[in-house]
């Protein structure tokens, strides 16, 4: 998945010598890598081993850090926790020893060698790729990771529907595609040529030896993604595939694409596989159910009783800086289109809770009101933590813990309110601010702190008119809101809760909340 990489802020930049470290890009991003003397890079993965060493080095010329791609994957590997990484900590946590993993378009590898070094000769994988450049670079990154060599066979070929051949529209490293609908412009001077075609289902069953074995596949082609799944409709329906990991990408808003992309959802949900997304591409979090929204994310489809973990976790800390926010509608009709996307799925909106731009708009405001409602040495729950303003507010008078969908940082505990994931710990008071408009069962949400502190200090909008029919709801969905309780409606969900109103403050827009457990 390529996207651009922002400019690190000076607060998060740890840079070595210049002399040891690599500019990345237009940006001159600088990251601690020094060629060898040969002109190469060695990049260490950042995923490690049981000793702490790194499972695999790639090495590749210099002169590859300049392509979009590369650049990105660098980047990432050396100062983000991994490229991709928690998709590749997805893979590590459910991977077993005797699965196959199947990485269609494998580019040069990070997905098939994380794969190949989960269970060192214990874990099959198949990787395909099409691109001779590419290829000569997976080749190389496999015979320069020993481990990897007997486990790994590479599939110079596209995947798709059925076999044959295609030509291949070029771009950056990590851009080339066999799709018919061109989902971005051809690089300036790239050549255009036929690879071959195979299905998954005719690659699996000329090897026998694999037979009856568990199955997980990843597949970033770049808007093929729908044909790799019709080739694979056997295999799928075996009940061997735990997994199907598939990238959503900019192709999705091209209507026949997106049809095709529905399409291949609506069939996968027929034979019991479940859709979902993180919350945020680097960060990770918990897997939440999606949306069909317009932005970029790898969407895990999973198998019938497949167990998720809590959270595949990444934090980003002060390394947020080098990330885009997903890029929000403009139009109010397109908002209210998205909100009652997110309605029917009983789903988080990602985009609130991964820009932090939208996230401070009043939080320090709010934060010093609620900050005098804490006593001294309490011990504060922040749901919903966002920009941290509460801790700015509270300083160092009380034991502070942040929780969030996104993992700002490692002491997050990581939640999501609307699929009842709450955080665990013993704490007196909890404050949810900004944050109930975003959740579809907020009476769950309430009477969950109820069993946990006798203290809640919460903010909310309310809703003159306490529906969303006119002017007041559409102004609601722009915001993201999903739910539009008026005043007396929102002093019913605190009272069935067992929440008792000790004191209000009143600043509009917005009424804090000053609660006792009845």
């Amino acid at each position: 998945m390529t996207e651009s990489v922002q400019p690190l802020e000076s607060k998060s930049q740890s840079v070595p010598p210049t002399d040891d470290c690599l500019r990345i890009g237009a940006e001159k991003i600088l990251v601690p890598l020094k060629p060898t003397p040969q002109g190469t890079i060695r990049l260490p993965s950042a995923f490690r081993d049981d000793s702490g060493k790194p499972r695999f080095v790639m090495e590749f010329a210099e002169s590859y850090a300049q392509d979009l791609g590369i650049g990105h994957l660098i980047v990432h590997e050396t100062l983000c926790g991994g490229f991709e990484a928690p998709t590749r900590k997805f893979i590590d946590a459910h991977l077993r020893p005797g699965d196959i993993f199947i990485d269609v378009g494998a580019h040069w590898g990070v997905h098939t060698l994380t794969a190949a070094s989960r269970w060192p000769g214990q874990i099959d994988v198949l990787a395909i790729e099409p691109v001779p450049s590419n290829l000569t670079n997976l080749i190389r990154m496999v015979r320069t990771n020993a481990a990897a060599t007997d486990s790994v066979e590479i599939i110079a070929a596209a995947a798709g529907a059925r076999a044959g051949t295609a030509k291949l529209r070029a771009n950056t490293t990590m851009g080339h595609s066999v799709s018919d609908i061109p989902i971005r412009p051809l690089r300036p001077g790239a050549a255009r040529f036929a690879v071959p075609i195979i299905t998954l289902d005719s690659l699996l069953a000329e090897r026998p030896d694999f037979a009856g074995r568990r199955i997980m596949v990843k597949a970033d082609v770049e808007g093929c993604e729908p044909d790799v799944i019709a080739g694979a409709r056997r295999t799928l329906a075996s009940g061997r595939v735990s997994a199907v990991i598939w990238e959503k990408g900019d192709g999705y808003g091209d209507p026949k694409l997106r049809s095709r992309y529905d399409a291949m959802m609506a069939e996968l949900e027929s034979l019991g596989f479940r859709h979902f997304r993180f919350p945020h591409l680097y960060a990770g979090g918990p897997l939440i159910p999606i949306a069909p929204t317009h932005e970029c994310f790898n969407v895990f489809s999973l198998a019938p009783h497949f167990e998720r973990q809590h959270a595949y976790v990444n934090p980003l800390g002060v390394r947020a800086s080098i990330h885009e926010p997903l890029t929000p509608p403009t139009a109010a009709e397109e908002w209210t289109a998205r909100v009652k996307e997110f309605i029917a799925a009983k789903a988080s909106d990602p985009h609130h809770w991964t820009d932090q731009q939208r996230l401070r708009e009043g939080a320090a405001e709010r934060a010093k009101l609620a900050a005098r409602l804490v006593p001294d040495g309490a011990r504060i729950l922040d749901v919903g933590c966002g920009a941290l303003a509460l801790r700015t507010a509270i300083g160092g008078r009380s034991h502070y813990t942040p929780a969030d969908i996104v993992p700002w940082m490692p002491e997050c505990l990581v939640i999501d309110l609307n699929q009842g994931i709450f955080p665990e710990g013993s704490y007196d008071c909890i404050a949810i601010l900004e944050v109930l408009e975003f959740v579809h069962d907020v009476a769950s949400v309430l009477g969950w702190a109820a069993n946990i502190v006798d203290h809640l200090i919460c903010s909310y909008r309310f809703s003159p008119q306490g529906d969303t029919s006119g002017k007041a709801g559409i102004g609601r969905h722009r915001r993201g809101w999903v739910n539009d309780f008026s005043e007396d409606q929102f002093h019913g969900l605190l009272s069935n809760a067992g929440w008792r109103i000790e004191n209000r403050v009143i600043e509009p827009p917005f009424t804090l909340f000053d609660c006792r457990r009845d």
